[in-house]
This record gives C-alpha cells, sequence and structure tokens, in this order.
C-alpha cells in the first residue's frame, strides 16, 4: 500500500488503509505500508500489527516537493518488486501517476482508491495541476480504479476512466471499536445535551455553517446544550473568532484532536456533518456504528449511507437555517432521534463492516492475480 502521509497523521484515507491492512494481515496476507519520512518518525516500525516504512524522501519546497516524491517512490517500487504483487494506493494522485506508469514495467496490478469526490476530490485536484493531462494519462493506466461512492464512479466516468476498470467498494468500519454503549463523557458536561462534530477544520467541512446554525440552536434550546467540535485544522483560529463574534460562549468547545472518539459518539445526542463535500466519511460510518442520531450535508458521499428521514437528517450544504432546525428536531424529538439511529446502525452493521469490504478487496485482488 502506498499514501503520501500515514499515522500519525490520520485523515480518512489512512484510517481506512490502517483497518483494511490490519484485516488483510489477520486473513494471512502480507501487506507493507509504504509512506514519505518526516521528521520525528522511525524510519520503519510496526503500527498495531502493519509495518510501516517511512522510506519516501521529499523536499518540501514548492514544486520540488511533487518531484522528490515521484522519485524516490519510484525508485522504491523497483527495488522492492520482489517483495509485492500488487500496488494499493490510497489516492489518485502523486503516489498513483507512479504507480501507472510503472505496471506495465513491472508487471504488477495496480489499484487506485479514489478517495473523495465533488468540488474537493481527487479529479478536481488532478484538473487543477500544469500537466493534469500528463496525470490523467499515467494513472489511467492502472488495472482498477475503486469509487467507493456512486458521485466518485459517475466522476470517473465523466473524466473518460474506463467503466470496465471500475469497481464501486465502500469504505468500512471497525465493529468492534464503534459500537453502542455507555459513556462517562457526558458526565464532564453535567449532563447536558451534547451536539458532536468530529473532522478537520477546514473550509471542506463546513464548520461555519454549523456554528452559524448553532447560534439560532442556542437561542432556542434554554436548556442549554453544548457543542463539541473534534479535530485540528488550518480554519481552527478563524473558527475560535467566529465563535467569539457570535457569541456562542461555553456553548462551543473546541477540543483538538482526541484519540477516543468512540466515547465521545456514544455520549453524543445528535452527530452532526455539515460537508461541502465527501468520499465516504470514515466519521459518519462511526456515527452509524454508534447508533447516534445523525445530521448530514446531502452531498454524494452521505447519501450513499444514509437517507432523509429513514437513516438521518440530511439537509443542503451551507444552509445554516434548515442545518439549526434539523439539529434542534433530533434534540426535541427523542422518538426521531432513537430510530434514525437504530436504521443508521442496522445498516452499518450489514453493509459496512470491515470483514465485510475487506472480502471484497480479497476477491478483487484474486480476480487481478488469476
Amino acid at each position: 500500500m502506498c499514501l503520501s502521509q500515514f499515522f500519525p497523521v490520520a485523515g480518512g484515507a489512512e484510517r481506512q488503509a490502517h483497518i483494511l491492512a490490519k484485516y488483510l494481515i489477520q486473513k494471512g496476507h502480507q501487506v507493507f505500508v509504504l509512506t514519505q519520512r518526516k521528521t520525528g518518525h522511525q524510519p520503519k516500525e510496526v503500527l498495531e500489527g502493519v509495518p510501516v516504512e517511512r522510506v519516501i524522501r521529499t523536499i518540501d519546497k514548492g514544486p520540488l516537493f511533487g518531484i522528490s516524491f515521484l522519485l524516490s517512490l519510484i525508485s522504491l517500487l523497483i527495488r522492492k518488486r520482489r517483495r509485492y504483487d500488487i500496488i494499493h494506493l490510497h489516492q489518485a494522485y502523486l503516489s498513483a501517476f507512479a504507480a501507472g506508469l510503472l505496471s506495465g514495467l513491472l508487471k504488477k496490478k495496480v489499484v487506485v482508491k479514489v478517495a473523495c469526490g465533488g468540488e474537493y476530490g481527487d479529479m478536481r485536484r488532478l484538473e487543477g495541476t500544469k500537466l493534469s493531462w500528463l496525470f490523467f494519462a499515467g494513472i489511467k493506466r492502472a488495472d482498477r480504479f475503486v469509487a467507493i461512492s456512486d458521485q466518485i464512479r459517475e466522476e470517473l466516468l465523466s473524466y473518460g476512466f474506463a467503466q470496465e476498470k471500475i469497481v464501486r467498494i465502500p469504505n468500512g468500519v471497525d465493529l468492534t471499536r464503534f459500537h453502542p454503549g455507555t459513556s462517562r463523557i457526558k458526565d464532564l458536561f453535567a449532563g447536558r445535551s451534547i451536539v458532536l462534530f468530529v473532522g478537520r477544520l477546514d473550509e471542506q467541512k463546513g464548520v461555519e455553517f454549523l456554528l452559524r446554525a448553532w447560534r439560532r440552536v442556542k437561542e432556542e434550546d434554554k436548556r442549554g446544550p453544548v457543542l463539541l467540535l473534534l479535530g485540528q485544522g488550518q480554519k481552527a483560529r478563524e473558527l475560535n473568532a467566529l465563535t467569539s463574534s457570535l457569541d456562542l460562549g461555553e456553548s462551543v468547545r473546541f477540543l483538538g484532536r482526541v484519540e477516543n472518539v468512540e466515547d465521545y459518539l456514544r455520549a453524543a445526542e445528535v452527530f452532526v456533518l455539515p460537508s461541502l463535500a465527501e468520499g465516504m466519511p470514515n466519521v459518519l460510518l462511526e456515527a452509524m456504528a454508534t447508533g447516534v442520531a445523525i445530521v448530514a450535508s446531502s452531498i454524494g458521499g452521505i447519501t450513499d449511507l444514509v437517507q432523509d428521514g429513514e437513516s438521518a437528517e440530511l439537509v443542503p450544504p451551507r444552509d445554516e437555517e434548515k442545518l439549526a432546525a434539523a439539529i434542534s428536531k433530533l434534540l426535541h424529538d427523542k422518538a426521531s432521534s432513537k430510530r434514525l439511529g437504530k436504521a443508521a446502525l442496522e445498516r452499518a452493521r450489514r453493509d459496512y463492516s470491515i470483514e465485510a469490504v475487506g472480502r471484497k478487496y480479497e476477491d478483487l485482488y484474486g480476480q487481478l492475480l488469476a
């Protein structure tokens, strides 16, 4: 598996690669991760049973980063060619381009997972590069493209990817970690109703609209609910300033990155994901598996997982008025909240366990090597 970064950096692509690698290793497959080496990281280590080699060397200076990344990865894939049969990339970008170029020369099968769709997605990112035609040509040489949502599948087709190379495999969730249960987190907030957001604090996640919606929720609900924001990102300072300007006070808490996300999900009455674009969000799968009521944007990647009025309350992205109304509804209507949470939980257990998803990847690998 190849990723531009890996744990302790823990975005969606990294988390999915990690839990899939753990599953495959448990099933007897030999897996190792190639990723970028950064200051302070061990060059080789084993993370929860997954061998990680931080050996891709880069120069962190503008265009030199991309050039150095590509040259280093190409060299490593050639030198380590006897150790693997399949190269699995977890984003359609530099590493996928390198593997696509080498696939014929090395006679190795290449699988590219497309991690995100829409205005912030992999295809838009490729389209925005100066040599986009070259990147697309190299990546299209891969043997299979994994579309994690219907939106991404349609995007791949619209960009000229061969239909017979596209397979639909969703993200998975670790049900041994994320499941319903009790949590002491609620005691830390004196029994107040907890509304939870988990994710990067950046433009794509739509937190600005959540804060503006929260002002309406706070004004209408005199019981004193609290909004907890878990995560870090480039807009953290700006969002803190917005919280102050909206006079939200102690009703909003920025808690940064936490390791025990599952405990917060179990404590929450409502989980909110106001994203502007997604692939198939890990945290939404985790919320589903925990059984918490969900409010989310009605966008591709989310609508593949939950349906409005059946397993979640879905609202248009950027619509703070409807977002506030949906949050308030679930805080007050306990019957609806319980019904939606139960339906989402049942779907997570039925369709999105890492075991079910892992078996689909095993089938895909087997077909490629047959």
